[in-house]
């Protein structure tokens, strides 16, 4: 009993470690970044289109 005690305060612990050490970011609102575009990419031909002629 009282080893299983130990490892409980031992989790606690070191989760409550983790946590003040690298906390995770959380942001106040969803933020798009500038980099990214709404709309679909252009895509252009790999292979160049000739005309027989």
């Amino acid at each position: 009993m009282a080893e299983a005690r130990v490892i409980a305060q031992n989790n606690a612990q070191t989760n409550e470690l983790i946590a003040r050490l690298s906390p995770t970011p959380i942001p106040s609102y969803l933020t798009y970044s500038p980099y990214v575009s709404i709309y679909p990419p252009v895509t252009t031909p790999t292979t160049p289109t000739t005309t027989a002629g």
